[in-house]
Formats: structure tokens, sequence, C-alpha cells
């Protein structure tokens, strides 16, 4: 499906956008100033070596003076129904007066993470243009630097796909995705994402409640919007529990996991296969190098193993190699005679196997019989004919 660029906006800063608890409609609001600004800032371009501060050359004397951009926008540009103007205004105060945002950025000396916290996005008042009821969004020049920061990379979002999105947590893992797109797969932990989705990490008592309340339902949702052609990739995810994890999580059955592993599914990989995307290469070499170096396992046929690893199956296969690994050195640690290389070679082919990537033949099986041709009866003769 073909998305019109106008309904398209670079949303720079992206992980801020998603680190807070906003609602759908506050989504959507802050969805729309950033498509106003990318309207009036002329010769729009994305520099990938801007750093933070970039959008002070952009400012007037007199903002610099007042240390704040002030943008007046239409309540018609911010909902399409004037049936919701009360809706979109009570989203805005709520913004203003009670949602705090936390916008990432990373460190010059050691490129670590960091967030800005703030204490509102902007701030704002209600007034006539034209006739009109409008608002004027006044935001600092200090959290400007870190919202239009250009470090932690660029989101395009299409603003069609948002309005099709069910649900906050949906919209938020839409946005999410674009980000994780260029990796094939993340490992992050639980409470970290539950900040990133819901604005601190606390906000799940239980791992089962951020599965069914709003993961779940996200995920399932964004599928539906691949199916579509609405979005060309979807997430799927794993869960990774240490053993002392993993025995808490049977028992009580609201343990978290240690980490979960969230794969992308890109739509480009299931149609061009003759090009091999640069992460899935690395991954490959990375896998060969692990089989020789660590495992004794020929040149020849940690090829061939590494060369069934596609990208859709990414966060499965790290998951599971972990676990093959500890198990490998808990084996050795116990001094229990073991073949590594016979056995992370045979457990490789029934990963690959069990997910399709491996040809239920193997490249040393000898070609199977022919399967026997039934030959047809001989006639009967006349003498044993039925009456």
């Amino acid at each position: 499906m073909t998305k019109p660029m106008n309904d398209v906006i670079s949303l720079l800063g992206v992980q801020g956008l998603s680190r807070n608890n906003y609602s759908v409609v506050q989504l959507k609001v802050v969805l729309a100033i950033v498509g106003h600004a990318q309207k009036v800032i002329k010769d729009y371009v994305v520099d990938g070596q801007m750093p933070n501060k970039s959008m002070r050359k952009r400012l007037t004397a007199k903002q610099m003076t007042d240390g704040y951009v002030a943008v007046v926008i239409r309540l018609s540009d911010l909902c399409a129904h004037t049936s919701r103007y009360s809706q979109v205004k009570n989203a805005i105060v709520d913004m203003a007066k009670r949602k705090p945002i936390a916008i990432p950025y990373k460190c010059d000396v050691n490129q670590v993470t960091y967030y800005a916290e703030f204490p509102r996005l902007f701030s704002c008042e209600f007034i006539r243009m034209g006739g009109h009821l409008a608002v004027e969004f006044r935001f600092s020049n200090d959290l400007l630097d870190y919202f239009y920061s250009f470090d932690k990379g660029v989101a395009h979002v299409h603003l069609d796909v948002v309005n099709h999105c069910c649900s906050a947590s949906s919209i938020k893992l839409y946005i999410i995705t674009l980000c994780w797109a260029l990796k094939g797969y993340t490992k992050i932990d639980p409470k970290k994402f539950v900040a990133l989705m819901h604005g601190r990490e606390n906000y799940y008592k239980y791992f089962s409640d951020l599965m069914s309340k709003s993961l779940q339902p996200a995920l399932d949702d964004q599928k539906r919007l691949y199916d579509c052609g609405m979005v060309d990739q979807y997430l799927t995810l794993s869960t990774y529990y240490s053993e002392e994890d993993a025995l808490r999580a049977e028992q009580r059955c609201v343990g978290w996991p240690t980490y979960l592993v969230f794969t992308v599914h890109c739509r480009e990989d299931e149609v061009q296969d003759d090009k091999i995307p640069e992460e899935l290469r690395s991954q490959r070499i990375q896998l060969k190098i692990k089989l020789m170096n660590r495992y004794d396992v020929s040149e020849a046929t940690a090829k061939e193993l590494s060369s069934h690893l596609f990208l859709g199956m990414l966060g499965d296969f790290v998951v599971w190699f972990e676990r093959k690994e500890k198990y490998v050195a808990e084996r050795i640690r116990l001094h229990q005679p073991m073949k590594k290389a016979a056995y992370i070679v045979s457990a490789l082919r029934g990963f690959f196997k069990d997910r399709g990537s491996l040809p239920v033949k193997s490249s040393g099986a000898s070609s199977p019989d022919p399967v026997p041709v039934a030959k047809p009866f001989p006639p009967v003769p006349s003498n044993l004919k039925n009456d």
C-alpha cells in the first residue's frame, strides 16, 4: 500500500515520545504538533550528524531572549471533527499540567543513553484566531534542544497508520518498531520496556498484567495492520528467564523475565531473498566465528549452519542459543563428558529444521529409495468372471 508523502512526518528523538503516559488523543496531538513544525520550518532537512541544540540556529532573537518558542495551531488542525474539540482541549490541558516527559539523549563521552526529565512538554493558552478557536503552545528552548535532537535517529511516521491504531500502546509500539527495524532484533529489560510504554518502570506489578493489558493487544494490532498492508514490519516476542527467575515464575506465576527479545519482521525480507541485509550478514558471521572458536566446529560446517539463520528468527535464536551455551558450560563445570561440537551442531540443525530453514534431507544423507509404482491388475480369465 503506497502512503502519500504529505501524510508522513519525520519524528526525532523517537523514544522520548514513548517514555510518557500519554493517552491516544495526547499522542495524536503531539504528532500533529511535530507535523505542523515541519511545515513551518522551511527546507526541513534531517542531518544525522547534527548535535543537540541544533534547533537554536533556527530561533529568532526574540525567541532566544524569551527562552521559549510560541506555536499557534488551530484546534481544527489537531482533530478532524468539531464534536471532539472538548476532548482534545481536556487532553491538552492535562498534558500541560500533569504529564511529565523524559527525552533521551546520548552522552558525548561514553555514548550511553540518558533521559532529560521535564515537568511538561509545553505550557498553553487557548485563544481566538480569525474567529476560530486555537491553542498557543509554548515550548522552552531547553526542551527543544532535546526534543529535536538528532542523536537518537529519525523515524518516518505515517499518520494514517497512527489513526488506525486501536490504543495508545499500539501507537507507541508502532513508533518503537520504526527504531528497532534497523536492528533485526532488540533485547530489553522488561521494566525498561514498561517505562517506554507508560512513562515509569513500576506501572505494572506483574508481567502478566503487562502482557494482557498492554503488550499482547498491541502486538496483535500491529500484526493486523501488517496483514492489511498498512505497515511493512511487525514484532514478535520471546521471553528469557534465568534459572532462578524461571523457578520463581513457575511457582508463583508472577515472575518477570530477565529480558524480552523482540524480533522485527520486515516485508522486504520476504521478497528480497537474493539480497542479504547487513544486520543478517553480521549475525551470520558472528555465529560462524563462535561455532569455530568456541565449539571447534569445522569451517565448512560452521559456514553451512550459519547460512540457515534469517532475520525473522533472530530473537528466538538469541534466547535459544544462550540456553544451549549455559547448558554446555554447566556440563563442563561439572566435568561431565561431552562432545561440544557434535552437540551444538545437532542442536542447531534441529532449531533450523523446526523453523523450516533447513531441508529435511541433511547434506550428507543418501537419496531416498524411489516410491514403488503400483502395477495394474492382470485381466481376469473369462472362466473366473462373475455370471
